[in-house]
């Protein structure tokens, strides 16, 4: 790539968080795989058509990948963009050097590029059809309604902002049967993002009683997913999905804890940079929860994928996040 465009493209990848969107791409590839290799859920989507296709299932899967990518990879842009169009004020005095503030991104720009992120999202999930699309913007309004107030009230915005992605994940099959990793994902991203937030001593502070708020939130999602699941299979752990998956996808989360836990006691200059290595860490775990699900469901082609995500995932947010910052600080100019 010539210098000078990447010049030009790296503030838009800095802009749009891209280096941290696999975690968004995992959950609806996750989604997908499951849904076509689980005959129940298969079984249970084309019998809500009433015979008629469903892209998630009668599509080639190359496709319906491709679809489900561009639509997170849209959201997930349309999030980091909004997120800083909404905090440009604040950004000049804390974040000088962000996209926004620094100039090298304009803020009218800024807004036409939240736009077409949304149009593109919306027109790519009604490939899917309207229940699709109906998820999408459901995400897409938490999301909003996340950046422009819930993060104010870190309790319970960040349980907002896991709602967001759970409803991002549901996009490729709205009606799933199997709800049980949806709420796992929701969770994930609440309960990390607010510890983060806490560990990075971000505004407004985060106290303990509110940490403690969050995770009983999500203590209360976990209930609400119980009478979802319960409501559309008669069973609050469907009898067809087998033990080793949720012992798959809880094993996942306690390595995680591990592996979080000593990424938070590892000495850092800044405490910034301790909440952003945990942001990071959660971001990469969303391919690693969908390949764990998957292989406890022996969907052993869809953890294949999956866990070729994660190196993916692993590989390219380690380049972007170089690309970019040397693109913004060249050498003989970084301090």
């Amino acid at each position: 790539m010539p210098p000078n465009l990447l010049q030009i493209i790296a503030p838009y990848l800095h802009l749009t968080r891209l280096s941290t969107a696999f975690c968004a791409v995992a959950n609806t590839w996750f989604l997908t795989l499951w849904v076509r290799g689980v005959p129940q859920e298969r079984e249970a989507l084309l019998a809500r058509g009433g015979g008629l296709p469903f892209p998630v299932v009668d599509w080639p899967l190359w496709l319906v990948l491709a679809i489900v990518t561009i639509v997170a990879l849209a959201l997930h842009g349309f999030a980091g963009a909004i997120n800083d169009t909404l905090d440009l004020r604040r950004d000049r005095a804390l974040h000088p050097g962000r996209p926004l503030p620094s100039g090298r991104v304009r803020r009218d720009d800024a807004v036409i590029l939240i736009v077409i992120l949304l149009l593109v999202a919306l027109l790519a999930s009604a490939a899917l059809g309207r229940a699709s699309v109906a998820a999408a913007s459901v995400a897409a309004g938490l999301t909003l309604l996340f950046h422009s107030a819930g993060k104010h009230v870190p309790a319970i915005g960040f349980i907002m902002l896991g709602a967001a992605h759970g409803a991002n994940m549901l996009i490729p099959a709205p009606g799933v049967l199997m709800a049980w990793p949806i709420w796992l994902a929701t969770v994930h991203i609440g309960i990390t993002s607010a510890i983060a937030h806490r560990l990075a001593r971000r505004r407004p502070r985060l106290s303990r009683r509110g940490l403690l708020t969050t995770c009983g939130f999500a203590a209360l999602a976990a209930g609400v997913c119980a009478w979802i699941v319960y409501d559309r299979t008669g069973e609050f752990w469907p009898a067809w999905v087998r033990w080793e998956a949720a012992a798959a996808g809880g094993g996942a989360a306690i390595l995680f804890t591990i592996f979080a836990w000593r990424l938070a006691s590892q000495p850092v200059r800044r405490a910034a940079r301790r909440g952003e290595r945990i942001e990071r860490a959660a971001a990469l775990w969303a391919p690693i929860y969908a390949g764990a699900w998957c292989a406890g469901q022996h969907l052993w082609t869809g953890a294949i994928i999956l866990g070729g995500l994660a190196v993916v995932a692993l590989v390219t947010m380690t380049v972007l996040r170089e690309v970019v910052a040397l693109a913004e600080s060249p050498p003989g100019w970084r301090r």
